[in-house]
Formats: C-alpha cells, sequence, structure tokens
C-alpha cells in the first residue's frame, strides 16, 4: 500500500518543518557549517540502518567477505533490501541499476564510489546490471547544448566501461539515444501518478524553473521497471531492482554521487505498486566530502575540490598537500601533546574509502590521533593510495578511444547472462530503437581486461597459488638453496623490480591474478598482512615437486605435501579472525576461491632424471608416473578437505625443448628437432594421467561439488615452440639471460638481451613475462581443449 512508508507524504511535510540541514537533489548543506546528521536523515527519508545483521547475510549468501564500503559503513541505510536478499535467497531474479549524469569530461573519485560498488554486487550476485547515463538532464540543468551533453555522456561512458563491469550482464544507455518504446510509455504511466504538487513537493520546483525540469523524474524513474527493457527481460519476468546510490540525488558533479538517489526514489517506490511493479530497493552510502573537509563542495568549475581520474599522480598528491584539510594541530608541539581530530581530518577519511587494509588504516588513525604521526606522513600515504588506485583506472581507460571505437554499428544486449552482439541487427530490427550502441565488443573486452588491474572487486574472492619456480614469487628468497631468483637481472621488467620470480616480469599468475580483477599480485606465504590474507596466498617454492625429495640436492625448498598443509594453517586464520566460527560462511567463501596448482617439473629434472637419485632405477616411467599422480591426487584431496572447490591443475611443459636440455642434449630426432624427446614422452604420461584425474573428479563421486581445468601446458609449450614466430618470438632455444654451466639460472648482474618480447625463454628453464602472457591469455578464455579442459579458467570463475 503506497502510505505504508509514507514517503512522499513524508516528503511534502518536510517541506513545512525549518530544518537546520538541506539535503536534495541539487543541494547539500548544513546549517552554519555544521555536519550532516545521518541518524536524521534516515528518519526524514524512513529508510533503515544496515546493520551487522545484513553485512552477515551477504557474506553468507554470496560466499565473499563484505566489501570495505560495507564493513566500514560508507554504504550505511537501506530500502527493502532484506526483500532482496529474501528473493536472492529463494532463487529469484533481480537486476542492479545505476547510473551517471554527464556533466564533466572526467569523473572524480566520488562518482567512482558508487561504481565501484556496484561492480561489486554484480560479481558477487552474478546479476544484470542497467547503467543510465542521462545526458538529457545536464541538458537541461548545465544548459549544455544537445549535441555537447551528448559527447560528454560518451566521453563519461569510457570511464564507466574501465570500471570493468561483466560485459555479459550490462547494458549501458543514454536518454538521448534510448528514450522511446516500451521505455516512453513507463514514463507516461510514471508521470500519470504523479501530481503537480507532489512533485514540487519533493523537488522543490519554483514558478522560475523551465517545464524541462518538472518533465524529467519519470525519465529516472522508468529503469527501475524491468518492462522499461523488453529486450532484456520476458515480459513474463517481473525481477526486483536494487539501486546503489547516495542519500541525496545532489547534481551529478557535486560530492560522491554518479547518479541515483533519494528523492527520485521515494516517487518512484510510491508510483511502482499502483503500476503493478516491486519497489525498487535502495541501498544507500554516504556524501563524499571535497577536499576542504565536509563543508565544502567538490564542483567541476573547482578543480582543486577534487581529485580527477584524470590527476597525474604529481597533481593528486598536490592537491591532497595543499587544500586536504588537516585535522592536525597548529604545531607539531601541540599535536605531539594533543593529537589530531580524526572526525574532521579529509585524508583519513579518504583513506577510510580506499586503503583496503583494516590493520594499516586503524594503525593509523591511532598514531595520528595520539600525535606520534604527523599530517604530512598521512597525506603522503594517502597519494601513494590515490596515485595506484588512479593510474590503474587510466591504463584501463586509455584502451577505449574514439579511434578505435565504432560507436554507430554494435549493439551490446544482455538477457541475464546472455550476451548477444551484431553489426547490423536487421534480424532484430523491431530492437534497433530500443538498444543503445555501447561500442565494440572486442574493445570492451581489451578494456575489461585491462581494468581487472583497476577494479576492487575480483570475479572470484581469492586466489590460492601452490607450484614450483615458474610461479614462485619470493617464497624462496629466505630460504638457504640455489634455488632462488632475488638478485638482477630477475625483475627487469616488473613494476616491483627483483622481488624473487624466476622471469624477467610477470609470473603465469601474475597475469592470471590480474585477468580475474584482482588490484595486486598476490603475496607470498611469508609476507602475509591484515585482510590481503582473503585475497590470496601464493605458497609456491622453486625447485618444489610433488615428492618430498624432489629438488633437494639444490638446497631447500617447500614441497606440496607442506604447501598443502600451509594452506590448512591459513584457512584456520581465515576462519578465526574473519568468519568468527561461521563455518557455513567460510566453506562459502572457500568454495568461490581458485586454487592454482602447477607441479611435476622437478620430480623430473631434480629427481627422477637426476643420477644422485635412485628412482629412475626403482620406477620405470610409466611406473613413475602412475606414483607421482598417486601422491598428487592424496595432496589434491587434501585442498578439497579444507574447502577448496575450484581447482586448476597445470600439467608439465616440454621439458625436453628447453634451452638446458637443447644444449646438453647431442642427438637429433627424426623431425629435425634438438629435442630431449625421452624426458618429453615421460612427463606426456604423467600429463595423460593428470587428464584422467580431472576427469575423474570432476564426475563427482569422490569430490561432489568440486569443478577441476587442466591447464596442458605440454601442448602450449609446444605450439609456442613449433610456432614461436606468429606469437612474435624469434629466439625458441636459447635463453634471454646470460647463464651459467651448471644450474641454468642468469648470471648475477649480467645484462640480458635487449628485446625480452622476441625470446621465449629467460633463462634455460623458465619462460619470458611475453610467454607468460600468451599462456595466461589462452588458457583463461579460449574454449580449445588444447589448453585449457573441459572449460576456459574465465568459465570456472562464473560458476
Amino acid at each position: 500500500m503506497a502510505a505504508e512508508d509514507g514517503e512522499v507524504a513524508v516528503a511534502e511535510a518536510e517541506k513545512q518543518e525549518e530544518e537546520d540541514q538541506v539535503v536534495n537533489p541539487w543541494e547539500v548543506s548544513a546549517k552554519e557549517g555544521g555536519k550532516i546528521d545521518y541518524d536524521k536523515l534516515i528518519v526524514q527519508f524512513g529508510c533503515q540502518r544496515l546493520d551487522q545483521s545484513i553485512i552477515d547475510r551477504v557474506q553468507r549468501l554470496t560466499s565473499r567477505p563484505p566489501h570495505v564500503f560495507l564493513r566500514r559503513g560508507v554504504f550505511f541505510a537501506h530500502r527493502d533490501f532484506n526483500e532482496i536478499l529474501d528473493a536472492y535467497e529463494r532463487g529469484e531474479k533481480f537486476y542492479l541499476y545505476t547510473g551517471r549524469g554527464p556533466s564533466s569530461e572526467a569523473l572524480h573519485l566520488g562518482h567512482l564510489v558508487p561504481f565501484m560498488f556496484t561492480k561489486y554486487l554484480q560479481d558477487a550476485f552474478k546479476v544484470p546490471l542497467v547503467i543510465q547515463l542521462t545526458d538529457d538532464e545536464k541538458c537541461m540543468w548545465k544548459n549544455l547544448s544537445v549535441e555537447e551533453s551528448k559527447r560528454l555522456a560518451r566521453e563519461n561512458a569510457k570511464d564507466i566501461i574501465a570500471c570493468g563491469f561483466d560485459i555479459s550482464r550490462t547494458f549501458i544507455f543514454s536518454d538521448f539515444n534510448y528514450v522511446g518504446g516500451a521505455f516512453y510509455e513507463n514514463m507516461v504511466r510514471i508521470g500519470k501518478c504523479v501530481t503537480y504538487n507532489k512533485v514540487v513537493g519533493i523537488f522543490g520546483f519554483t514558478g522560475e524553473d523551465h517545464i524541462g525540469k518538472i518533465s524529467f523524474p519519470p525519465v529516472q524513474a522508468a529503469p527501475s521497471f524491468p518492462s522499461s527493457f523488453p529486450h532484456l527481460f520476458s515480459g513474463k519476468d517481473n525481477p526486483r531492482c536494487l539501486i546503489p546510490c547516495a542519500i541525496d540525488q545532489v547534481d551529478s558533479s557535486l560530492h560522491l554521487n554518479a547518479f541515483v538517489h533519494d528523492p527520485y526514489f521515494r516517487m518512484t517506490r510510491d508510483v511502482a505498486p499502483r503500476l503493478g511493479y516491486h519497489k525498487p530497493a535502495l541501498i544507500e552510502s554516504l556524501f563524499f566530502p571535497a577536499l576542504q573537509g565536509e563543508t565544502g563542495k567538490m564542483s567541476a568549475s573547482d578543480p582543486n575540490s577534487a581529485i580527477y581520474v584524470t590527476d597525474s599522480g604529481k597533481i593528486l598528491k598536490n592537491k591532497i598537500s595543499k587544500y586536504a584539510f588537516s585535522g592536525g594541530q597548529d604545531s607539531i608541539e601541540n599535536h605531539r601533546k594533543y593529537g589530531a581530530n580524526l572526525e574532521v581530518d579529509i585524508s583519513i577519511k579518504y583513506l577510510g574509502f580506499f586503503l583496503e587494509d583494516d590493520a594499516e588504516l586503524e594503525h593509523i588513525k591511532r598514531e595520528y590521533g595520539e600525535g606520534r604521526m604527523l599530517t604530512g606522513e598521512v597525506k603522503k600515504r594517502l597519494g601513494e593510495v590515490l596515485t595506484e588506485l588512479v593510474e590503474r583506472h587510466q591504463r584501463a581507460r586509455a584502451t577505449v578511444t574514439d579511434e578505435n571505437t565504432n560507436w554507430e554499428e554494435l549493439y551490446i544486449v544482455i538477457n541475464f547472462g546472455y550476451l548477444h552482439t551484431s553489426k547490423s541487427m536487421q534480424s532484430m530490427s523491431s530492437l534497433v530503437e530500443l538498444v543503445l550502441l555501447v561500442l565494440v565488443a572486442f574493445l570492451w573486452l581489451i578494456a575489461t581486461r585491462v581494468c581487472s588491474q583497476s577494479q576492487l572487486e575480483p570475479q572470484v574472492p581469492g586466489l590460492f597459488i601452490f607450484g614450483d619456480s615458474l610461479i614462485d614469487n619470493g617464497n624462496n628468497n629466505d630460504l638457504p638453496t640455489l634455488a632462488k631468483a632475488n638478485f638482477w637481472p630477475y625483475g627487469i621488467d616488473f613494476p616491483q623490480g627483483t622481488t624473487g620470480r624466476f622471469t624477467n616480469g610477470r609470473t603465469y599468475v601474475d597475469i592470471l591474478a590480474q585477468l580475474l580483477g584482482f588490484p595486486d599480485y598476490i603475496p607470498t606465504y611469508s609476507r602475509i598482512q591484515g585482510r590481503t590474507i582473503l585475497r590470496g596466498v601464493n605458497y609456491a617454492s622453486g625447485a618444489a615437486g610433488i615428492r618430498n625429495e624432489s629438488g633437494k640436492l639444490l638446497g631447500a625448498n617447500v614441497p606440496m605435501r607442506e604447501q598443502v598443509a600451509r594452506f590448512g594453517r591459513t584457512v584456520q586464520v581465515i576462519s578465526r579472525r574473519y568468519f568468527r566460527g561461521d563455518c557455513s560462511g567460510l566453506m562459502g567463501y572457500l568454495s568461490q576461491c581458485i586454487i592454482v596448482s602447477g607441479l611435476g617439473s622437478n620430480d623430473y629434472l631434480n629427481n627422477y632424471f637426476m643420477p644422485k637419485f635412485s628412482t629412475s632405477t626403482v620406477y620405470t616411467p610409466k611406473a613413475f608416473a602412475a606414483s607421482l599422480l598417486e601422491d598428487y591426487s592424496s595432496q589434491l584431496t587434501a585442498l578439497y578437505k579444507f574447502g577448496a572447490r575450484k581447482i586448476i591443475v597445470a600439467g608439465v611443459g616440454q621439458i625436453g625443448c628447453m634451452p638446458y636440455q637443447v644444449a646438453q642434449y647431442t642427438g637429433r630426432n627424426c623431425n629435425g628437432s634438438r629435442c630431449n624427446e625421452e624426458y618429453n614422452n615421460a612427463v606426456d604420461l604423467f600429463n595423460t594421467g593428470l587428464r584422467k584425474l580431472v576427469d575423474h573428479f570432476n564426475s563427482g563421486h569422490e569430490l561432489p561439488g568440486s569443478k577441476f581445468v587442466y591447464i596442458d601446458l605440454n601442448q602450449a609449450s609446444k605450439d609456442l615452440i613449433l610456432n614461436g614466430a606468429s606469437y612474435g618470438f624469434e629466439v625458441v632455444d636459447k635463453a634471454c639471460c646470460g647463464v651459467g654451466k651448471t644450474n641454468g639460472l642468469c648470471l648475477p648482474l649480467q645484462q640480458p638481451c635487449n628485446d625480452r618480447t622476441k625470446y621465449l625463454f629467460w633463462d634455460s628453464f623458465h619462460p619470458t613475462e611475453a610467454a607468460n602472457i600468451v599462456v595466461a591469455n589462452k588458457s583463461f578464455y579460449s574454449n580449445s581443449p588444447s589448453y585449457a579442459y573441459p572449460i576456459s579458467i574465465h568459465q570456472l570463475a562464473m560458476l
């Protein structure tokens, strides 16, 4: 019943009262420069607090740790969000609706916040999303021409695409291009339900406002009803709508808001039951303050009031240094004595939005609040955090340009996960007027890959890595072993320099983490801190094998059995610290994480084929492969028992074709190859058995609920060696760096080859970053079983 929550009535009554704060779609201010009273807004707008029980429920239903904006109260209120969760739990569909009023060339950080959170909701619940670009609104409110409003919408769309939304579940449209048909019909229905007095009461229109403004609210209300998108939702569907928004509806160039907020949807919720629809649910956020403080405004006319996604690191750090309002004292002496006022300090507030690590944030607040940390130090840390965020966004945004985007020909349509693309759409001519063209799908795929680095919420909650030197990222640095790569030129092309990675740049799993959307590389086991443990851990150790003794002639390593044990200890820590004994929530989280395991090469190179080991005299190649698979099966089963469900296992590559073997092997095969085929034939036995093991596990008889994917590194390496030129590799049998005669690793401090992209191998055993990029992309996206079997990694992540 419309009067149940009294939304419009409350709005009208509030206009009669003298208020000490003004919050409406175009103004946010507090009396005499005071702070916004959010408790009062909750009462005023008829919302409910987003309490811990709801946050816990989201975590349980999505099997993901709550987003930083949830656990820190950035999104603090809601309307009917529990009904959305009830419906989701019953298996009913819902969709997300958000957008942007394009009035500036680029977004600022406040605009990014709701898009970041919407991205999290889309990934967590795996639901469709519609994004409205209200270029018509800005034409009317900002006195922009139609052409300029449409141009700004296009520019803003590029920034939105760079946020990394799921291409198969996202529909972006501008009002100028899309409004008509069923959408316009709903606008008319909405308009007939709202009187002039009501719209004036809600929005405060005066006699000086032109009729375009008065007629606009139905345009923003219509996307709340699924029938506005007949090409997305069938006539039989009536999915609920969830709108992430700020509690005001401030002009898009001010404060937090990218788009939709409370007053528009108080009206929409009042109308919905009368039109036969569910009321749209809202989840509402705090305002995002200007650099000058909570009483200031972020405005496009004052570039120093906000940090824009186009700002360079130097510019944004200068803005923070000069303009970020400080809660510190007027002298160092007083600051040491009294500490900072955290309630007004903008650097602390911004870190609360964008610093992921809870432990670090609490440390900074404690030290700063007690005077041991100075304002300059806090601002310096904020500059580092925001520079990393903005630069990642800029790299994603750079892939979306007018030069390589055809805005005239391609339509992108979703239907609960189904993507349809067509250049002519002749077979769907009746839908042409209903669908906004966005961009070439290939371009969006590129942007999605790049922006996976910039999005806060990856496609899976965590990535846990087991393996050897192919994916070790520094676990061996502190071990007494020859199998370590913590010296130059290792890491010559890696952003952080030499780290212990056995290549010139990124490893296979580094690239995989980026493709999955992780904002940072997965850290080593020894360097896990705070909540970063929830993003995953890398346990891989150079020279390690499935068997405990493999690689031990080179020194210490962490074999697979111990890596699995470390994962068990990690699960215990996560359970105790972050799930507080909630076994169901923990298992839900682990079931969505991806496990990557790549071992076996050292069991051959540094065990079976090494004369100092007796295994080759005890086992035939077939028997040794069977023994390895038996041990590996037990280890993978142990991972399953700890909660792993999505598991990737990589086969062993063409170890007989590595430069180390090519240099030592004196024979030549019938096909002219200089590879040691004895080695390759032996690992073929292991790889064949491993693929069969994947089929066995996927049958569900032994490990129900699990899904295994086999990465065929043997076939991948064979492809790169035989067809290297087609991938840009000119040298496939020699190392890029200068190597020693004994262990095949790079010689310390020796200059490597100049163009690493033309070499398949970095040293005598390990591929270059360029080779890792090829294999990672093919195994992530390709549906060919010659790289990933039975499904791609991307498909595994989406399960």
